[in-house]
């Protein structure tokens, strides 16, 4: 069977981005088909059909991927999904929306945040805030994913044009409507799109041992605070009825 990728543009060019997902892919080793989903994007299936490893594109063109629902995008992809085995897409907040509702539907394999794959294909996802890289294998006989795209090597080269299929849209998921976005710069960059792979895990290719923190960036520990005073404390009965002598003299009583 053959893996379906979701492509990643703005209406005129693909991101950069789209070509570390093309390189995942391929390492899965099937034959790899790009999803472009967009409004008035053929250009953009046209410059995904000249990516080496790309055996087919399939475009859908319509307003309502302007701005897509997670809900809408679900359905989509459980109209393609009996073709594919594996669906792989970036790991952003409408493909995260999107896959788990069309995995639940497909009784399919959903995993999310994946660094790297390996032989079998084994996926490696970060837990516990990246402190603890697991080792996951599907079992289903379908597997959606999201993907890290730092954490893959971007596919390189071009071939001859291979057939673009235009495909009908879904009908919008009414349900649910975008009413407005709201986005804050915090000017630090954004991990999912990072081109340099943190230096947590080590390179893609090579070990993922943890690194230790630079001396620098150390938080200091609790065990660095000043101890508090310990006190023993009786728990006879005697005991909790007699006054205590750390009270004030105007507490105690004759």
């Amino acid at each position: 069977m053959t893996t379906l990728v979701i492509a990643e543009h703005d209406g005129t060019q693909l991101d950069p981005s789209t070509l570390n997902l093309l390189g995942a892919a391929l390492q899965i080793g099937d034959p790899v088909h790009l999803l472009v989903l967009g409004q008035d994007c053929a250009v953009v299936a046209q410059a995904a059909a000249a990516l080496a490893g790309v055996s087919q594109v399939l475009l859908a063109q319509h307003p309502q991927w302007a701005l897509p629902s997670a809900e809408t995008l679900a359905l989509q992809i459980g109209v393609l999904m009996p073709d594919y085995d594996t669906l792989l897409a970036a790991h952003r907040v409408l493909h995260r929306g999107a896959l788990p509702r069309a995995a639940a539907r497909l009784q399919a394999a959903y995993l999310s945040d994946v660094v790297a794959i390996e032989a079998g294909p084994r996926f490696l996802r970060p837990l516990y805030a990246g402190s603890v890289l697991a080792c996951v294998e599907a079992q289903a006989d379908k597997t959606l994913l999201t993907l890290r795209p730092a954490g893959f090597a971007p596919a390189t080269g071009t071939q001859l044009a291979c057939p673009v299929v235009t495909l009908a849209s879904v009908s919008a998921d009414s349900r649910s409507q975008l009413e407005s976005r709201e986005s804050i710069d915090s000017g630090r960059p954004d991990l999912s799109w990072s081109s340099s792979w943190p230096t947590t895990w080590g390179p893609p290719s090579g070990p993922r041992a943890r690194r230790s923190m630079p001396a620098s960036r150390r938080t200091r520990s609790r065990s660095a605070r000043p101890a508090r005073p310990w006190r023993p404390m009786s728990t006879s009965p005697s005991a909790s009825r007699a006054p205590s002598s750390i009270w004030p003299a105007s507490r105690t009583r004759a």
